[in-house]
């Protein structure tokens, strides 16, 4: 039976090696929420085990007290420069195309973004310092793996080829749709190319899919959205033109009120989990 002892609260180091037991309890101002319990001896008196809520209560009061004249309350407004993590669930096959060969394309997304990525067991996690760090790790990985595609979704894109009929998109991760000269604009378009250009990013709406099985894509229906004048003003002259490119990132926004497009139609590219 132990009776010469001492109760100790906020331990150093040194008090913890030497003493025979290390016991934690956390809560709040009203109760115990978790304890963690190390000893050295077979047992403790489950007196003495009583006897330590006591002073756990006195020291956790002191520190909530130091905390809440600090902050009271959750802040009403998120902090975009406060860390992140994103934990999102893919395929192992989308996984593999995200690590790419050795690695590389990992690599190259947390150097160009400065986020930290790591996947295991189908599950990708994502660390980034603040919000933009955030946003700008997961449009590289949207790149690379695409986004299940929804009539009414608005998705960035490249032109990658211009036709007398129209012009050829790629977006969501490397794959195609139309941009038909009929959807260029509300009025009349005589050449596709006096208004897109090989190389030029647009902000365009999926409408569907036409009888060849291309995914249908719609510049004038962007361009009737709020924040449309911003993303598509000046077609012509708001972009240069460039050199086809494969770098084309996805999905930007959701719009309200679409229909919906049966899976087997346009398929899905991944699966989200959030």
């Amino acid at each position: 039976m132990i009776k010469d002892y001492q109760i100790l609260t906020d331990i150093l180091g040194l008090e913890d090696h030497l003493g025979d037991m290390d016991f934690k309890i956390a809560g709040t101002r009203k109760g115990v929420t978790a304890i963690q319990l190390d000893i050295k001896p077979a047992g403790i008196p489950l007196d003495i085990i009583c006897e330590c809520l006591e002073p756990a209560l006195k020291g956790r009061l002191q520190i909530l007290d130091h905390m809440e004249r600090e902050i009271n309350a959750p802040r009403t407004q998120d902090n975009r420069n406060s860390p992140r993590v994103a934990t999102l669930k893919f395929s192992n096959e989308s996984l593999r195309r995200l690590i790419g060969p050795q690695g590389v394309q990992k690599k190259k997304i947390e150097l160009e973004t400065g986020a930290r990525i790591s996947i295991s067991d189908g599950t990708l996690t994502i660390v980034a310092k603040n919000q933009a760090v955030m946003e700008k790790a997961q449009e590289k990985v949207d790149f690379i793996i695409g986004r299940e595609i929804e009539i009414g979704g608005i998705y960035k894109g490249i032109v990658a080829s211009v036709k007398e009929y129209g012009a050829f998109v790629e977006f969501n991760g490397g794959q195609q749709g139309l941009l038909h000269i009929s959807e260029l604009s509300h009025e009349p378009v005589s050449r596709v190319s006096d208004l897109v250009s090989i190389g030029q990013e647009l902000s365009l709406m999926c409408i569907g899919q036409d009888v060849r099985g291309n995914i249908k894509l719609s510049l004038k229906a962007a361009s009737s959205l709020p924040g449309s004048d911003r993303r598509n003003a000046d077609v012509k002259d708001s972009v240069t033109p460039t050199k086809p490119t494969h770098n084309v990132w996805t999905s930007v926004e959701n719009v309200s009120n679409c229909q919906e497009m049966p899976s087997s139609i346009l398929g899905s590219r991944r699966h989200w989990q959030r």
